[in-house]
């Protein structure tokens, strides 16, 4: 069932209840429920052709903070060639430190309607356009200078 999962927390036993030996027992064990797990979006440009996927930090603070340190650290734009969207990706892996969800594919490959916020269209760094966000509110969690800050923090020093 989609959105329906669990995550457990468990120890080694030493001994399984049947004495065969060790055995996982959990001990404590969270249920999620519903079909928005994530805060998931995707930003593509105006040709709407190739997209980065974020299932994490999809908020427009986010992505807004995202942009602003590839216009900061002068990386050339997606909508100008396949180097632009490179440094996008790497911008924001950086900042997961590789353990969260990216990905990069055609657009109609990836999840635009994905009931958290959409899909970003940029131009020149910039949010131009959205779709598929509808009446949702806005997430403004983020401050923009301090996640600016923590972005770049995340960047390799000799990178620029």
């Amino acid at each position: 069932m989609p959105g329906v999962g669990s995550l457990s927390l468990v120890e080694l036993a030493s001994e399984g209840l049947d004495g065969s030996g060790p055995e996982l027992k959990p001990i404590l064990t969270l249920s999620i429920k519903g079909d928005n797990m994530g805060n998931k979006a995707v930003i593509t440009t105006e040709e709407e052709k190739i997209g980065v996927y974020l299932n994490w930090n999809g908020g427009r603070d986010s992505v807004e903070a995202f942009l602003a340190v590839c216009d900061k650290l002068g990386h050339r734009k997606p909508e100008n060639d396949c180097y632009g969207w490179a440094r996008l990706c790497q911008v924001i892996a950086n900042y997961f430190g590789g353990v969260h969800c990216i990905g990069i594919d055609r657009l109609e490959c990836l999840d635009c309607d994905n009931k958290d916020n959409g899909m970003y269209i940029i131009k020149d760094w910039k949010i131009v356009g959205r779709k598929y966000f509808d009446d949702r509110t806005e997430q403004n969690e983020y401050d923009l200078d301090k996640m600016i800050v923590e972005i770049m923090d995340a960047q390799p020093q000799n990178d620029n």
